[in-house]
């Protein structure tokens, strides 16, 4: 039997977190989730992985979502890659940043561009 994997709802769902700075989950959080957890594309352990773990990891992850998500996804990362070494990560004071202000339209507009209402 074959799982589902939650990307998608995963990744809309931390949009939505950037979408509203989420003061809960916190700047450093929707930093790590998007790099670390979420956006297969920019993580680059093919090194690591010689077996084809990788490479099937990668093209899992693409298959939970359409060819105009994945076009919006790759839009929101050229931004998040813009700001991502500019963003504050204190958690008091992010919300008044400049930079996180743009990731804030950036997400708005990437869940819209997904259909979704924000």
């Amino acid at each position: 039997m074959i799982q589902r994997l939650y990307y998608n709802e995963s990744i809309r769902k931390l949009l939505e977190c950037i979408a509203r700075l989420d003061t809960i989950i916190g700047p450093t959080e929707m930093i790590c989730m998007w790099y670390d957890d979420l956006y297969f594309p920019c993580q680059n352990d093919k090194e690591l992985y010689n077996d084809g773990v990788w490479e099937r990891g990668q093209k899992e992850w693409r298959e939970c979502f359409s060819n105009i998500e994945l076009d919006v996804l790759a839009n929101f990362h050229e931004s998040y890659e813009k700001y991502v070494d500019y963003l504050s990560e204190d958690p008091n004071t992010f919300m008044n940043d400049p930079n996180w202000k743009k990731m804030q339209i950036a997400a708005q507009r990437a869940l819209r561009e997904m259909g979704d209402k924000f």
